[in-house]
């Protein structure tokens, strides 16, 4: 396939349930003094779309207090999306962290990225 044409499916697949995020992430910066500090940026907006990547199946998490299951959530974000693991941001009234991507080629070239996320609290 085409990896124009493979790029239009994805933007057709993002635009029938889109969501719009505003990533936050750390990045280091020079503090003028010869050091460095840590400080939050927040990206431009983004279109994408979030999704329970497998239904029914979930992560256990234990703690000595609690024990809880988590659902799998999955982005799928256009190939020049701006994403890196450990990106933070809020959709459909959850917090999400960014735990892994994959980027799906055709031809050599990057077509899409697929995001896996943890929901935070």
């Amino acid at each position: 396939m085409n990896p124009a044409i493979a790029r239009r499916n994805v933007e057709k697949q993002i635009a029938r349930n889109p969501t719009d995020i505003w990533i936050k992430r750390i990045v280091e910066m020079g503090d003028g003094a010869g050091g460095t500090i840590q400080q939050e940026i927040t990206l431009p907006v983004q279109i994408v779309r979030i999704f329970l990547s497998s239904l029914g199946q979930t992560r256990e998490i234990a703690t000595e207090a609690v024990q809880m299951q988590v659902q799998r959530w999955g982005m799928l974000a256009r190939w020049d999306a701006d994403i890196q693991v450990g990106d933070t941001f809020t959709a459909q009234g959850r917090s999400f962290r960014v735990r892994g991507i994959n980027q799906a080629a055709t031809g050599g070239e990057v077509v899409a990225l697929h995001v896996d996320l943890e929901e935070v609290s």
